[in-house]
């Protein structure tokens, strides 16, 4: 039986994002014991009566509560936390710092990446009495994966960012990256860590798949599209405020922040062209050889689309909460 606990908690740990477990240098004790408790140090937490929690479904919470005091808040920088409570809630001093930041570590991580997973009022509370300290966790560049961070756009839940996923469930290798000389490659690198992955659309599927989500469809687009004011501005409001060609920027009310990735077109298979001015995504949709796709431009409002061929062109890859 203890066994059997600990390979599930073995595998619910590694769901968890990597600054949770990169601090814990001891392996982890889990006890079975009643009543339930649990303790955490600078390299190492412990967890009493998990039978009662797995039996519960609150085993997730608790990890993620012991986790987080053991590689967030343990030795951490304080100064710009109560900061940013104090400009929150008014409180100044140490409101029980360690569990404060802890709680609200977890808060943002709802918001930031279980979006699709909580209330859209639950997330409307958190992002609008906490905007100071949500700030303060996106500043911190965690090592968040691999969780998938996303936003709500009205009903709809989407990645914050192009599909960046070099393998999919398999572990077969998918997508590619750009070199500044237009080459491409497998092998992660500053391209792929600002514009994402650059797939055929059955890898495009493969990506979003292997990140729990999946490809939005034509459908989904469009409702997108209709969302943000309509085709012929969508571009305008989907564009990210800076980084497209001769300041053809976006508004990106909505932060969906649509990046120029460029492309890799049929007429030039080997070639990456159109980087920083023009970005294009992959569509849920196909007929034979064809697949659908949208484009943007940094010299276009709208939101241009149509078919192309699936097997002979690379776009980019956002993906939908299912």
């Amino acid at each position: 039986m203890q066994q059997l606990y600990a390979e599930d908690i073995a595998i619910r740990v590694g769901r968890l994002p990597a600054v949770l477990r990169e601090d814990v240098t001891r392996p982890a004790s889990f006890k079975r014991s009643d009543p339930f408790d649990a303790t955490a140090t600078a390299s190492s937490f412990a967890i009493y009566g998990i039978d009662s929690l797995i039996n519960n479904y609150n085993l997730i919470g608790t990890l993620l509560h012991e986790m987080t005091h053991t590689s967030i808040d343990m030795g951490h920088s304080q100064v710009e936390f109560l900061a940013a409570v104090a400009a929150d809630h008014g409180i100044t001093g140490d409101p029980n710092q360690s569990h404060f930041m802890n709680q609200t570590f977890i808060a943002w991580m709802l918001l930031r990446y279980y979006v699709d997973r909580i209330l859209i009022s639950d997330a409307d509370i958190i992002a609008t009495t906490m905007p100071n300290q949500m700030a303060y966790f996106d500043a911190q560049n965690y090592n968040m994966s691999p969780l998938v961070k996303k936003i709500r756009i009205d009903n709809q839940v989407w990645s914050a960012r192009n599909a960046d996923i070099g393998t999919d469930r398999a572990g077969s290798p998918i997508g590619k990256c750009a070199n500044p000389d237009g080459t491409l490659q497998w092998e992660d690198n500053a391209y792929c860590q600002e514009f994402g992955r650059l797939y055929y659309w059955n890898e495009a599927k493969l990506a979003c798949d292997a990140m729990g989500m999946a490809l939005p469809t034509k459908s989904d687009w469009y409702t997108l599209r209709d969302y943000v004011g309509g085709v012929s501005v969508a571009g305008l409001y989907l564009k990210s405020p800076s980084g497209w060609k001769n300041g053809g920027n976006g508004i990106d009310d909505d932060n969906f922040t649509a990046l120029p990735g460029g492309m890799v077109q049929q007429s030039t298979p080997t070639q990456h062209t159109h980087q920083e001015s023009t970005g294009v995504w992959w569509a849920n949709d196909e007929a034979g050889s064809q697949a659908f796709r949208y484009q943007m431009s940094y010299i276009r409002d709208d939101l241009p689309h149509g078919w192309r061929d699936k097997y002979r062109n690379l776009y980019s890859a956002r993906c939908i909460a299912p």
